[in-house]
């Protein structure tokens, strides 16, 4: 498996060589589901306010995923 953000290095790394991709939300999602992370909302607000480019309907589509009680705020 290959975790990379870029889009153009997610397509070639699943188009070019075949490897399975995972991005950072994609781990935190993971994550949340193992119950290694407590507040996966939190977490990728966190990355957000940190400068990480993260849209909110990645973060709500994330905590959908994980199947979260995650709240709808994303401030």
């Amino acid at each position: 498996m290959a975790i990379i953000d870029e889009k153009r290095g997610r397509r070639i790394a699943r188009q070019v060589y075949g490897l399975p991709v995972k991005g950072t939300a994609g781990l935190l999602v993971e994550a949340k589901r193992r119950g290694q992370l407590n507040d996966l909302r939190a977490t990728l607000l966190d990355l957000k306010h940190a400068g990480y480019y993260l849209s909110d309907a990645v973060i709500e589509g994330a905590c959908k995923a994980a199947e979260s009680d995650c709240d709808s705020s994303t401030n």
